[in-house]
């Protein structure tokens, strides 16, 4: 559990944190008056829907984030490697965008499997907003390619992956001057 506070209204503040008994303790104050809760972990869903409720918002889908899918760890999954959700169904992140395919033989989904599909469908949705721009990407590979002599034509696929990896690290180009 890490600890939250936020002091956006001004003369309020909310703040979350671990007690170290494996409770959260929320604490609400402003200027006049102090109110603390302690909620423990089980309870910190219900907590947040009522706090969406009571203050009017549409009420949010909260899912477990999944450790694994079909028995396996669940990792994202690339075009080469993708998620086996069922035996003829994949997921996978690439370019910034999630791909899915479903058994078109398949009956459908449990709703127990479509919230574990769901929840894993946003996995891949965080991993391909942290995707590299497909334009840095191309670009940084046709400089990559340039220094190679062993190959002809525009960069490969070797390439591209080297400046993804490259750009999802955190380099940068700077400005020049």
């Amino acid at each position: 559990m890490k600890p939250y506070e936020n002091t956006e209204i001004p003369g309020i503040k909310l703040v979350i944190r671990p007690t170290g008994t494996g409770f959260a303790q929320v604490m609400i104050s402003d200027h006049s008056q102090l109110a603390y809760a302690d909620i423990r972990p089980s309870e910190v869903p219900a907590a947040a829907l009522a706090l969406y409720e009571a203050a009017g918002l549409p009420q949010p889908v909260i899912l477990d984030a999944p450790t694994t899918l079909s028995g396996k760890p669940l990792t994202v999954g690339t075009p080469a490697a993708p998620v086996e959700f069922t035996d003829s169904s994949s997921l996978f992140a690439s370019d910034g965008r999630v791909f899915l395919a479903l058994d078109p033989k398949r009956d459908g989904l449990t709703p127990k499997e479509a919230r574990k599909l769901g929840a894993a469908l946003a996995v891949h949705a965080d991993a391909a907003e942290a995707e590299p721009d497909p334009a840095e990407v191309e670009e940084l590979a046709v400089v990559l390619h340039a220094d190679r002599r062993c190959c002809v034509g525009g960069p490969s696929d070797s390439d591209r992956n080297a400046a993804r990896a490259v750009l999802l690290a955190g380099w940068k180009r700077e400005p020049e001057r």
